[in-house]
This record gives C-alpha cells, sequence and structure tokens, in this order.
C-alpha cells in the first residue's frame, strides 16, 4: 500500500484512490480487542471498513491529520499484561512547487519502540514528537539522492534537487514524518504472546 502514496500528490484523485473512504474516529477490530483512535480521520480501503483484521493493519492518514497526542482506546479486550509501543519513520520529499514526490521506498529512519502512556484501563495517549525527532534521517551524499531518482526515472526531480530554483539558497527536498506506527502486545489464556501493528501512513507534501 505504501506505494500509492509514493507518487506525486495530484495521484489523490486518480482511480488508485478512487476505493478509499474517509473514516472518523476509526474503530479497528481484532480478534482479541477493538482499538479505538479518537478524533482523526483515515482514508481506508472500503472492502476493509467493519472487517476483522488477523494482525498487521495499513492505514492512511487523510490530509492534514495527525495521530500524535490522540486518545486510542482499547475494548472488548481478552488479552492480559496489555503494552502498547509507538514508534515513528521520517523519508524524504521532494516539492516541484504544487507537485511533490514522497520517497517511500528510499532511505529511512525509524526510531526505537516507545511505551505510550497509560491515561486509565486500556487508555492510551499516542506519543508526540519535536521538530529535531521529525527532522531525523540517515547520512547521504546529494548524488546518492540524484542518482536514485535517476534510477526510478524522476529525473525531474533529481533536476530540482542538482540545481534548486530558489536564489535564497533554498531546496526542493525536506525530511519528515512519513509513518507512525503502534504495536500491541498482550498474552491470551494460554499465556501466548499476541502481537499486533497499526500503520498510518503520512502524506509529506500535499
Amino acid at each position: 500500500m505504501r506505494l500509492l502514496l509514493g507518487f506525486i500528490c495530484l495521484l489523490i484523485s486518480s482511480s488508485s484512490f478512487a476505493q478509499l473512504q474517509g473514516v472518523n474516529s476509526p474503530q479497528l477490530q481484532f480478534a482479541e480487542f477493538k482499538l479505538t483512535y479518537n478524533d482523526i480521520i483515515i482514508l481506508i480501503e472500503e472492502g476493509d471498513i467493519g472487517k476483522t483484521f488477523e494482525s498487521n493493519v495499513d492505514l492512511y492518514l487523510d490530509l492534514g491529520e495527525t495521530v500524535q497526542g490522540v486518545l486510542i482506546e482499547i475494548s472488548g479486550c481478552t488479552l492480559k499484561d496489555l503494552i502498547i509501543e509507538q514508534q515513528f519513520e521520517t523519508s524524504i520529499s521532494i516539492a516541484n512547487e504544487g507537485p511533490h514526490l514522497d520517497l517511500l521506498e528510499w532511505k529511512h529512519y525509524t526510531s526505537k519502540w516507545e511505551k505510550i502512556t497509560v491515561v486509565e484501563d486500556f487508555k492510551f495517549i499516542a506519543l508526540s514528537y519535536s521538530e529535531e525527532e521529525e527532522s531525523r534521517f540517515p547520512e547521504f551524499k546529494l548524488q546518492e539522492l540524484i542518482n536514485y531518482l535517476h534510477l526510478i526515472n524522476k529525473s525531474t526531480y533529481a533536476d530540482l534537487v542538482e540545481y534548486p530554483k530558489f536564489k535564497d539558497g533554498s531546496v526542493h527536498w525536506r525530511i519528515g514524518l512519513s509513518r507512525i506506527s503502534f504495536k500491541i502486545t498482550g498474552k491470551d489464556q494460554q499465556n501466548n504472546l499476541i502481537t499486533k501493528q497499526v500503520n498510518f501512513d503520512i502524506p509529506m507534501g500535499c
């Protein structure tokens, strides 16, 4: 699913996105519990609305939405020793005035998993990130980025990286959050460890 977000933002109106539906305060049903993310809007494939997920779920955040700091509720839980952890990922986005390209298949920074705050039983607050955290990224040479863009036939964007149009020294690319993930673990009645993961892909430059 991540490949859909890797192209220019104008593709949101194309047939690739035609089957996505906006859902407010999504409720994600697993066999062992229901997970609710309050007061956010996601884009989800029509066939996934109301289904019971087995393990990993990939979702899109709607434009302008954030999962940082939201209240997460778990209901109908049959697991014990429940833990929720959060992780973020950064990627590079390149802007060409209006259109832009999110490089979701190139280099990334991926944080460690971190436990999130427990408000009360089965209620959690998602972590928020600082500008410093959102700008973390592996070291690379600019020529590596240019070569990669040529490799994936995005020469227009390669030229923007190599020859910026701005006279003030600004560049066309930036580092930003591209994914926030949640890992939910607990033990069933037989003490088997159960793990579920929910990934929110973030449109970076729209």
